[in-house]
């Protein structure tokens, strides 16, 4: 049973690392390409947190969500391409996260047909050197920490999350303190949506 776990977790990592590479180099080329659909970003913010619930049981943390708008927020965007940017700064600080909580933001602010939304990613993590934030969105770059380098992923994560919400009109940024933890955010400029009528198709 160990072994078949060991190899079932070895092919979802290999399928991880194949999706990353995809899509870098599809990003490198230009060539990621948004679809735009009605998206609700409350249920789409819980969606992400759930995820990581069920898998991080043993860690004894779990990412918790302060969603600070008040009702349904409908708004036009690529909501795929903004949960695999969550899933990618949720996951990354679950990693690197020995005790405390990560913190999934979300705020937003009305602005005639359009609403600014603002995500957070918040963690209580060893936070990231000074001198090493300015490398943290090149691909394959794992820092020389020992802490890091034990942690297992591809280190194309945090690129790959950059240049897609570039596509999707805003800029990832990154502030750390060292022994308080970090936190990723960016905000987008969406446009209003209208919620579907119960039982449509979104």
């Amino acid at each position: 049973m160990e072994r078949l776990e060991t190899i079932r977790g070895s092919g979802v990592l290999l399928m991880e690392v194949v999706s990353d590479l995809l899509d870098l180099s599809q990003a490198e080329a230009g060539r990621l390409a948004l679809r735009t659909g009605r998206f609700e970003i409350n249920e789409l913010c819980r969606d992400v947190c759930r995820l990581f619930s069920a898998r991080v049981q043993r860690q004894g943390i779990s990412p918790r969500m302060e969603l600070a708008i008040e009702g349904p927020l409908w708004v036009y965007t690529d909501g795929a391409r903004l949960r695999q940017v969550l899933i990618n700064l949720v996951g990354n600080a679950l990693k690197f996260t020995q005790k405390g909580s990560v913190t999934l933001r979300c705020e937003a602010t009305n602005e005639q047909n359009y609403a600014r939304v603002y995500f957070t990613v918040l963690d209580t993590g060893p936070g990231i050197p000074a001198d090493k934030l300015a490398r943290l969105f090149e691909p394959y770059y794992r820092g020389d920490d020992a802490r890091v380098q034990s942690v297992v992923g591809t280190g194309l994560g945090l690129p790959i999350s950059q240049s897609l919400v570039e596509l999707l009109g805003g800029s990832l940024e990154v502030k750390s303190v060292l022994g308080r933890g970090t936190e990723f955010f960016f905000d987008l400029h969406l446009r209003a949506a209208e919620p579907p009528d119960p039982g449509s198709a979104r």
